[in-house]
């Protein structure tokens, strides 16, 4: 079993609960004016995937603000829970480094506190998988956890008592190299909610230039 099936399999067993507790956690509180930014960046009525959406609180927001969220996870109990938040959400269950979708299909792809789950090369494979749904022109923020390595943490800061979830640490210069083929708008180390627990990343998809007849 690989390390992402495992994590997905501790979100199945703690959802409830940490749905419940960590609602309110102040990293979540953080992150909300990047998720304000990236729904005014975001074209209204536009289709967004969002990326590991847990129990829909995120996708919730973007609604919100004229949006219309897609969610997807890899664990079926999260989605249970988005799906009562949000009856009328297209819900999917499925790995984010294999997306059941056509190329170009969103305008936006959202992606927070959930890719650092991932290994280091099933995350290269996850963001070239990422780029194909995305149009272009259209906007993909994520976050990843500094540092160095990546391991099985069986009781990690977030929520601890909920047992074994995979966690990669990313360099600097890791983190740039993973935008091979976007536009890098933006690489945060720091900001003053959220201290140096977290890297955001926004990146956007180029649009192709017109080829010009002579």
């Amino acid at each position: 079993m690989d390390a992402e099936t495992i994590t997905r399999h501790t979100y199945d067993r703690i959802a409830h609960a940490y749905s419940r507790e960590t609602a309110q956690s102040e990293v979540r509180r953080g992150i909300r004016p990047s998720l304000l930014k990236f729904a005014s960046l975001t074209s209204p009525s536009g289709r967004v995937l969002v990326a590991g959406a847990g129990d829909g609180r995120d996708g919730l927001i973007l609604r919100t603000r004229g949006i219309t969220p897609l969610y997807l996870d890899y664990s079926h109990r999260m989605n249970a829970i988005a799906h009562r938040k949000d009856a009328g959400a297209m819900i999917v269950t499925a790995d984010v480094r294999t997306l059941p979708f056509a190329a170009e299909s969103f305008d936006g792809v959202w992606a927070s506190m959930c890719l650092y789950h991932l290994r280091l090369n099933s995350l290269k494979s996850c963001i070239t998988e990422i780029r194909r749904v995305l149009r272009p022109g259209g906007l993909f923020y994520f976050n990843l956890r500094p540092g160095r390595g990546q391991r099985m943490i069986s009781h990690p800061w977030s929520f601890p008592h909920g047992g074994a979830r995979h966690y990669t640490r990313y360099l600097p210069n890791q983190v740039i190299s993973l935008a091979k083929g976007f536009e890098t708008l933006r690489v945060q180390r720091f900001d003053r909610r959220l201290g140096a627990h977290l890297i955001q990343v926004w990146l956007r998809r180029p649009i192709p230039e017109l080829i010009r007849m002579p």
